[in-house]
């Protein structure tokens, strides 16, 4: 079974620390937490021009002798750049598989990540700058998904995730929130023909953090790991063809409005129509919540920037947001 791992509301300088804080929680290498242990495929520092794998056995830290040879580094010294990048292996999925995620640091205000489902990144790619992705990468689509800050300043940045799943919120002011959803989905069709072995997503719309019907998802499809399906949404619990947790009137008369309910995604476009499978820790609040806040004991959080139904992630028990 995957261990949740959860950075709560960890406060960071920049989206330049942010993607050094990522890297580091994902591969269980961020000083005093304990991360989801992923482990570093290769990784490229854009001032030295300068593209290096970890050494054998030492794939989950930045210390790593093929890192630290030298001293200079920026992965190593924690001194990142525009146009550095970083791909990360994920533990075993549910499913028996693992896919890689490259993470690339545009500029002071851009991060691009990228799915790489089938786990085929190329370490000897022949542009170290612009790294060699598989064709079957999922992104917005085939392209990079972009995650744009509002500002360069500093923020508030909440991690939830285990070997197969990463979820991330960063919150920088009331209406200035992003979200992203890498991995596996639970509850997948794995006895299909073909089986669904790879149930891995990727949530591309990282300024829409709350709920409402566009779509935000892109998979590889199950039916032949080759087409990329960029038209996934949102599968919430509904009544009478609407979401249940957007109806903002006559709450009382609704069963389970005030609950937390589960969130999945759908891809609806022939002949890859299917429900893909529901996001781990993740549910849907009902529409009129507070823009952020944390229920059952705090072993739930959650958040939206809008007046839409709000989207729901576990949480440590302890830490008020």
């Amino acid at each position: 079974m995957p261990t949740m791992r959860i950075l709560p509301k960890a406060s960071v300088a920049s989206p330049t620390a942010f993607v050094w804080t990522l890297a580091r929680w994902l591969i269980n290498d961020l000083p005093g937490q304990t991360g989801p242990g992923w482990t570093l495929v290769q990784a490229y520092d854009a001032s030295g021009v300068d593209r290096r794998e970890p050494t054998v056995g030492q794939e989950g830290s930045m210390s790593n002798d093929a890192f630290a040879a030298g001293g200079g580094f920026g992965w190593y010294t924690d001194t990142l750049g525009v146009g550095d990048w970083i791909v990360l292996r994920s533990g075993l999925a549910v499913a028996g598989t693992q896919f890689e995620l490259l993470i690339k640091l545009i500029n002071a205000t851009t991060v691009h990540l990228k799915l790489i489902p089938l786990d085929d990144f190329d370490i000897a790619g022949a542009d170290p700058t612009a790294p060699t992705l598989p064709a079957t990468s999922v992104g917005y689509g085939s392209a990079v998904v972009t995650l744009t800050f509002p500002s360069s300043g500093s923020m508030d940045l909440s991690l939830v995730g285990d070997e197969s799943v990463l979820s991330l919120l960063v919150d920088q002011g009331a209406a200035a929130k992003r979200f992203g959803y890498v991995g596996e989905v639970d509850g997948v069709r794995s006895g299909g023909t073909p089986a669904d072995d790879r149930p891995f997503v990727i949530h591309w719309n990282c300024g829409s953090a709350c709920l409402y019907s566009a779509t935000r998802f892109s998979r590889l499809s199950p039916r032949d790991s080759t087409t990329i399906l960029g038209g996934g949404y949102f599968a919430e619990v509904g009544i009478g063809g609407g979401s249940l947790h957007n109806i903002s009137n006559n709450e009382g008369d609704y069963l389970s409005v005030w609950n937390i309910l589960p969130l999945g995604v759908a891809f609806a476009s022939p002949p890859d129509s299917h429900f893909a499978g529901w996001l781990r820790y993740l549910g849907s609040v009902r529409i009129n919540q507070a823009l952020s806040g944390t229920m059952n004991n705090m072993s739930w959080m959650f958040f939206a920037d809008s007046s839409s139904g709000k989207i729901a992630m576990q949480w440590d028990g302890a830490t008020a947001y």
